[in-house]
């Protein structure tokens, strides 16, 4: 076993997206679930579920974003690829 940043390094694309859409899924899960509990518990349905699945689908986004500018951090591009024209490259 590696560490943590090279775990990430050798992650495959495949492995990558299920990380993402698993942390997405889950935080929207995780603010529904919460919200049908509070709903139930305070006997406000369905709002309270409403307002906290819209907080989870922020947090998923947000999980998301940061996830992916990590691994996008951790695996940098292989030396010798081509990305393209720099913004100060001559023509």
């Amino acid at each position: 076993m590696g560490t943590g940043a090279q775990a990430t390094r050798d992650m495959t694309g495949m492995s990558r997206g299920l990380r993402l859409g698993t942390e997405f899924i889950a935080a929207i899960l995780v603010g529904a679930v919460a919200g049908y509990l509070l709903d139930r518990w305070l006997n406000t349905s369905p709002w309270i579920m409403l307002v906290m699945l819209m907080i989870g689908f922020a947090a998923g986004v947000l999980n998301v974003v940061r996830a992916a500018g990590d691994l996008n951090r951790a695996s940098p591009p292989p030396p010798g690829s081509d990305l393209g024209p720099g913004i100060d490259d001559e023509d």
